[in-house]
């Protein structure tokens, strides 16, 4: 997982995260704890069915873009898989 922010001129940062050490069991656990308390119930079992989807679609798609954003201040946002 790659994740890169920037504001256009002074402020750029690439962050490289190990896709394992985010999307694993433990990782589950975190994330289905945090959607439960917004009000999503979603189970382990169930979250693990999604992390293993992303995983298999990132094996087909190396340079697939989770997320692009940029505002009208120059902003920049990209997270990768």
């Amino acid at each position: 997982m790659r994740i890169k922010v920037s504001d256009g001129k002074k402020f750029r940062m690439d962050l490289p995260l190990p896709s394992g050490l985010v999307l694993n069991r433990v990782g589950a656990v975190f994330l289905c704890r945090e959607l439960n308390e917004e009000g999503v119930h979603i189970s382990t079992g169930q979250m693990m069915d999604v992390i293993r989807a992303i995983k298999a679609y990132k094996k087909a798609h190396p340079e697939w873009c989770l997320v692009e954003v940029q505002s009208k201040a120059g902003e920049y946002v990209m997270v990768k898989l």
